[in-house]
């Protein structure tokens, strides 16, 4: 009977302890800072930097542990929580990268407004299908910015 109260009680704390994590969003850290904080420094990150390396390094630290954040990341809708990294990635050196950002980016249409310099930029890339990624992502998000002078200054 001492067993099985003991057990009940170490049960019910664990599931208080998750509850309480889910509930406040609790986050997996790793040297003080989120997984998310780590994604952000890599996709940042100069390729081959010193950043690059800290944020593999910790991304490889998290572990199994970050399979349940990883998949909140890539299945939430919230334009706050996708914002920040979205943009950062238009900047990025690979096309592809930038390419599913705009792509990203058009999904959210007006909501993504606060990204619509960075890619009035991008209507200047040097490859086509970016710099036509960028003009259908401007049609979904802020087709003014198309025709009021914005556009022709990221073409030149």
């Amino acid at each position: 009977m001492q067993k099985r109260q003991t057990l009940f009680g170490i049960l019910a704390l664990a599931l208080v302890t998750f509850v309480t994590g889910v509930l406040r969003g609790a986050e997996t850290t790793y040297k003080s800072k989120s997984l998310s904080e780590w994604l952000r420094l890599y996709a940042k990150a100069e390729v081959n930097g010193r950043d690059e390396q800290r944020a593999k390094e910790a991304i490889r630290a998290f572990g199994t542990n970050a399979v349940p954040q990883l998949t909140w990341l890539l299945t939430n809708d919230d334009i706050n929580i996708q914002m920040p990294a979205l943009t950062d990635l238009l900047t990025d050196l690979e096309d592809a990268a930038r390419y599913l950002a705009l792509s990203s980016l058009a999904r959210f249409e007006k909501e993504a407004r606060p990204a619509v310099t960075a890619i009035v930029a991008l209507l200047a890339d040097p490859e086509e299908g970016i710099r036509e990624a960028a003009t259908n992502a401007l049609r979904q998000i802020a087709p003014e910015a198309l025709t009021n002078g914005l556009a022709v200054q990221g073409n030149r």
